[in-house]
């Protein structure tokens, strides 16, 4: 004879993640910074601290140094002296 069990599964429990977890994974799955910004309500600087992104203010384009071809080549190279 057969015996049937039946349970009962309690109900799930969703929590939220957090605002930064939140904005976290939606920039891993490719969503921009100011569109996670609208999507959970939140400033740009708030979501840019949350990736870890420096504000443009603090890092601007023109005092960031280029690296160019020959000051890369100049860094790689030894210096080799050659006697005559």
């Amino acid at each position: 004879m057969a015996t049937s069990i039946s349970a009962t599964l309690p109900p799930i429990a969703y929590v939220p993640a957090a605002a930064g977890a939140q904005a976290t994974l939606l920039y891993h799955e490719g969503v921009t910074p100011s569109e996670i910004g609208s999507i959970l309500g939140l400033s740009a600087s708030t979501v840019d601290s949350y990736l870890g992104i420096a504000s443009n203010s603090a890092t601007s384009a023109a005092s960031v140094p280029q690296a160019t071809e020959s000051s890369l080549v100049n860094q790689a190279l030894p210096k080799i002296s050659v006697f005559a």
